[in-house]
């Protein structure tokens, strides 16, 4: 992979960073804040949806939202048609909303059944499962880009997550995994147990090594594994840190791997372009634009939203009341 030397990490803290080219774009409409560097692969890194399609809700500049995100990804290809897209999502899309019964929330269900329907609909490619998603995945069957390295399935009655996925480009075959911190949420999740992630990881990243021709790490709150795992598999090429993230940071470089973050509720819509080599990629730029109103929305995209919008306002109804 030709990038910068590489920096180092102690625990979560990095130290010394090395510069990688980055910007980040809050204003102009969806065709002017499209670079004007087109690479063979462009990767879009979303997460923390928290099974919601809207907006952050904010009243002034409202961010986020699938239908705008929808319309980046749909202008970057209108603009940089030969450039390939790979679409990820660093975890959290689910809502684990909890009711009195400590069970999740029937809303939460409806809202769930139409985050999924909304991420198929962009065309994702892989999204980190993790603890706050397992409630919504809970004796149901799991979508196919739906990934876990440390997530096991312990019962019969329960599809399980796969460890990996490999998603082939046109001939450019890229593997994915994900971890999670090994932690439970406030609903119970009998049908999964997570386990520590650093083993699995290294193995499961280890067996698509000779497949392909990127390597990719999934993380969300998981920062010491993460940085543990690069180090013991030296052919990763990405980290995707997930993780509460509101701040704009510039990705580094840890091992042989670039590290970079999603934005909290993808308010940001994170995009790297890189050119590919054989199994080396190079870093041209990485961004993170803003998802505001300027952006403007997806019409597909946007009537989903709002049918799932009319769906979960009539089950808040039957349980809250006007």
């Amino acid at each position: 992979m030709s990038v910068p030397p590489p920096a180092s990490i102690t625990g979560v803290r990095v130290v010394a960073p090395a510069e990688l080219p980055s910007e980040l774009i809050t204003e102009g409409s969806v065709s002017e804040r499209q670079s004007g560097i087109a690479g063979d692969l462009t990767i879009f890194l979303s997460g923390e949806h928290q099974g919601s399609l809207e907006t952050c809700g904010c009243p002034i500049r409202p961010r986020g939202s699938l239908p705008r995100s929808a319309a980046y990804i749909n202008q970057h290809h209108a603009t940089h048609p030969n450039s390939k897209q790979l679409i990820l999502n660093g975890g959290y899309w689910l809502s684990d909303a909890i009711s009195a019964e400590s069970t999740l929330r029937r809303d939460a269900e409806v809202q769930n059944d139409w985050m999924i329907r909304g991420l198929e609909s962009i065309g994702l490619h892989a999204a980190n499962v993790t603890w706050a998603d397992l409630p919504g995945l809970n004796g149901k069957d799991i979508p196919e880009w739906a990934v876990s390295a440390n997530i096991t399935t312990t019962s019969t009655q329960q599809s399980p997550i796969p460890g990996s996925t490999i998603v082939d480009l046109g001939g450019l075959r890229i593997g994915i995994t994900g971890i999670t911190e090994p932690t439970a949420g406030f609903i119970a999740t009998p049908n999964f147990e997570i386990i520590d992630p650093v083993e699995p990881a290294v193995e499961i990243l280890n067996s698509l090594a000779d497949q392909v021709d990127i390597l990719v790490l999934l993380s969300y709150r998981s920062h010491e594994a993460a940085a543990n795992i690069a180090q013991m598999v030296p052919e990763l090429d990405l980290i995707v840190d997930t993780g509460l993230h509101r701040e704009y940071a510039v990705p580094f470089i840890h091992e042989t791997a670039i590290w970079t973050q999603s934005h909290f509720q993808t308010q940001r819509l994170g995009e790297l372009i890189v050119d590919v080599d054989g199994d080396e990629i190079t870093l041209l730029m990485a961004r993170m634009i803003d998802m505001d109103p300027e952006v403007g929305n997806h019409p597909g995209t946007f009537e989903l939203m709002m049918s799932a919008r009319r769906a979960i306002e009539n089950i808040q109804m039957e349980l809250f009341g006007p």
